[in-house]
């Protein structure tokens, strides 16, 4: 497979998964609608979990910034689902079935392991922003600058982001 260079102003590449309901989730449900803070959690780490609960806990400011918050995760549905209970986690994880999804936004770090990574993606679908950093406390408020206070993104009623 070939991969093209993830480069910020360009368009960000298409993913696609399940999630912990089991419904497959797209890029193309997002892009052209509202944006989207991707977050890569490679295992259900210590790290991670603190990552995922600071996202969680900014959860309503992301929603009146109308910014969708997905994770990503090579953890299977099930288990992403026992995962959101236990932690009250309010945003959808996404099973990255064979790391496909941490391959094409290049989530690897210096033996080639999955790292997390933060992607922030405008809602024309363009890559904004992205955190590579270890410190966990960053990735939320790094997403935070890169978004508007409020996005007046025109929504259709249909779309139900947030009903």
């Amino acid at each position: 497979m070939v991969q093209r260079a993830l480069v910020l102003g360009k368009e960000a590449p298409y993913f696609a998964g399940p999630c912990s309901t089991g419904k497959v989730l797209r890029s193309t449900d997002y892009f052209g609608k509202v944006p989207l803070v991707l977050f890569f959690m490679p295992s259900f780490d210590a790290q991670a979990i603190r990552t995922a609960k600071l996202f969680n806990a900014e959860f309503s400011d992301f929603r009146k910034r109308r910014t969708i918050v997905l994770g990503v995760s090579p953890a299977k549905p099930e288990i992403l689902k026992r995962f959101r209970e236990a932690y009250h986690i309010a945003f959808e994880i996404i099973h990255d079935d064979g790391g496909v999804m941490f391959e094409t936004f290049k989530c690897h770090g210096l033996l080639g392991r999955p790292v997390g990574h933060t992607f922030i993606i405008s809602a024309d679908g363009v890559l904004e922003a992205i955190n590579k950093s270890g410190n966990y406390k960053k990735h939320v408020s790094d997403a935070k600058k890169h978004l508007p206070e409020s996005n007046s993104y025109k929504l259709k009623t249909s779309d139900g982001f947030f009903d």
